[in-house]
């Protein structure tokens, strides 16, 4: 329902529009971001090899004086090439000027506005026509040109206010615009007839409001948690702290992170999972933890293939640890009832790395709610999300017992919204909690 080709095309098949419909939006706090990702767009160094693939196919055109395909494709990649080795000089992405694409293009090529604006609708033209021709030819209808003349044409209309230009170094180079405030969703959703938006995480509900523009006198409510408080035990321990601050000042802080996975891992016999920040943390405990703990091991890695095996051996087996991080699909899209999890290890507040677009929606969300409302709303509440999330994995039925244990002393600032307890030493609490008997 976010695609707005994909919702257009179901309204017109169904005969209806959007006040038709009441919406519910479940596992609603991913809506905020799922809707600006929908309005992002990119154009990378390596698209431009399937317009240069269809120009020899099909023939080269004219899109403005002295502007073939070969040029325009030669073009921008020599200027996000060199626009990424010159601006990203030690850094992954680099902020770009008001208008640099279309100013670049003009001075390269020599076109006036007029001229610009001719070339895009040209090659948008030329995108048509060979969809047109793949079609008739039974091949895949989809056109790299017709995806470039679009992609180019959107960046032209793309306005500071709404969205951030970046350039990257990453894959060979790329432009980024970076949607900060949606409003193809929003528009959506302000048209049907009722939202009920829905998520066990989905508190503050406030910045969900704020975030998300939602209209003014929106009803907001919380209702209790079903399953028996007795059948959960939350901990946080207040020895360690895996912020990256404090893993560079203090360096035996891994080596006491690791030992408290350990023995957290060794106390019990019941299927256990680990959950930390990053991929980038869970290979650098890896071998430490393999070494220390003699259990059915699984890891889940950004890439890997037998994901979906490894998770249905984990379910099946007991004794089991599986490694993986938050956020990711294990934390979220998967449930595992009864004996199939019992132990939750989260190794750190998964604080969203800082980046050119949070910095910016920080300051814009300061701006508008209040200093200080910009760091709640974008590192903050997310990561309390998180967490709930990977703590949500234990319970899934009224008989569900679990147990989950923070690695992080910060999270002493958020006792009541994540209603953990304090402990200098959880393991014999995960213990005595596991022999008792509700």
């Amino acid at each position: 329902m976010l695609s707005s080709d994909i919702r257009r095309s179901l309204f017109e098949r169904l005969q209806l529009t959007a006040d038709d419909f009441v919406v519910i939006v479940d596992e609603a706090h991913n809506l905020i971001d799922a809707a600006r990702d929908e309005e992002s767009f990119s154009l990378w160094v390596s698209d431009l090899d399937g317009v240069e693939s269809e120009a020899r196919q099909y023939g080269k055109a004219w899109l403005a004086k002295g502007v073939d395909v070969d040029r325009l494709t030669s073009t921008l990649r020599d200027i996000i090439q060199n626009a990424a080795n010159e601006q990203c000089d030690g850094v992954l992405e680099a902020r770009l000027g008001r208008r640099f694409l279309e100013g670049r293009m003009r001075e390269e090529m020599e076109l006036s506005d007029e001229e610009l604006d001719t070339l895009a609708t040209n090659l948008h033209d030329l995108g048509e026509m060979i969809l047109e021709k793949r079609l008739k030819d039974g091949d895949n209808p989809v056109s790299a040109t017709l995806k470039l003349a679009t992609t180019l044409n959107d960046w032209f209309d793309a306005s500071d206010a709404r969205f951030m230009k970046t350039v990257s170094a990453s894959g060979g180079g790329g432009l980024i615009a970076s949607c900060l405030e949606p409003r193809v969703t929003l528009e959506f959703l302000r048209q049907c007839n009722g939202v009920v938006h829905m998520s066990g995480t989905l508190q503050p509900l406030q910045q969900y409001v704020d975030v998300l523009d939602l209209p003014r006198g929106t009803i907001q409510k919380i209702f209790p948690s079903p399953f028996p408080p007795e059948n959960r035990l939350i901990l946080y321990a207040d020895d360690v702290n895996p912020g990256m601050r404090q893993m560079r000042a203090n360096p035996g802080m891994k080596k006491r992170i690791e030992n408290r996975i350990i023995g957290l891992c060794n106390s019990t016999t019941k299927n256990t999972m680990v959950f930390f920040r990053s991929y980038e943390m869970l290979r650098s405990m890896q071998p430490a933890l393999e070494k220390g703990i003699p259990r059915n091991l699984f890891w889940e890695e950004s890439r890997s293939r037998n994901f979906a095996e490894a998770v249905q051996r984990f379910k099946d087996g007991r004794n089991g640890v599986f490694f993986t991080v938050m956020g990711g699909k294990v934390a979220e899209g998967l449930d595992f009832p009864g004996e199939e999890l019992n132990l939750a290890v989260i190794v750190g507040l998964p604080y969203p790395p800082p980046s050119l677009v949070s910095e910016e929606l920080k300051t814009r969300f300061d701006k508008k709610y209040g200093f200080g409302k910009g760091w709640d709303y974008t590192s903050l509440a997310p990561a309390l999300r998180k967490t709930q999330q990977a703590i949500g994995r234990l319970i899934r039925m009224e008989t569900d017992r679990g147990a989950a244990v923070i690695l992080d002393s910060r999270a002493s600032r958020y006792e009541r919204q994540l209603g953990a307890k304090r402990t200098s030493d959880p393991v014999p609490e995960v213990r005595q909690f596991f022999s008792s008997t509700v």
